[in-house]
């Protein structure tokens, strides 16, 4: 997403990609995000990402080399 927003404009202007709107749904509050830039989405994509990988890493088993994968992940 960095990649993206580094090499895409967004925004009103004429050089830009019009049009584009992400939008995020809070799930707790239901509110809804809605920006013209990928930041959002971005942001969003790396919460899920961290929140998988601790559910991973509490669940995992933590005989042998288990505590040292576990704390890897989290």
């Amino acid at each position: 997403m960095s990649s993206v927003s580094k090499y895409l404009v967004f925004g009103t202007t004429m050089t830009s990609v019009k049009g584009a709107s992400f939008i995020w749904l809070d799930s707790f509050t239901k509110v809804k995000k809605v920006a013209a830039q990928p930041m959002l989405e971005m942001y969003s994509s790396l919460y899920n990402y961290a929140v998988t990988l601790s559910r991973i890493a509490c669940y995992m088993d933590l005989a042998g080399d288990g505590i040292k994968n576990a704390s890897k992940h989290f």
